[in-house]
């Protein structure tokens, strides 16, 4: 069961997707959602072929955008990263 408070997060987390979509293909698509928890999310872009890993906590993002930096430096594959943007 998801209380409202969940709810609330994960549309906070849809809408910071959505406007990431916005700035990177410059146009809007449909987010369907592929995984939620009320931290985080991740969000897939069809048309454009884009996930989105969205999560409440930037720090938490920062350290996984850092461990994958140094992932890809290694040798080891990772998918292509457009971008990192911590904040509200």
């Amino acid at each position: 069961m998801i209380s409202m408070d969940a709810t609330f997060v994960n549309q906070e987390l849809e809408v910071a997707a959505k406007r990431t979509l916005t700035h990177i293909a410059g146009s809007e698509d449909t987010l369907k959602p592929l995984y939620l928890q009320p931290d985080r999310a991740l969000f897939l872009a069809e048309n454009p072929g884009i996930i989105f890993k969205v999560y409440m906590t930037g720090k938490a993002l920062q350290r996984e955008y850092a461990i994958a930096q140094k992932a890809g430096a290694m040798g080891v594959p990772i998918p292509e990263m457009l971008g990192f943007e911590a904040g509200p």
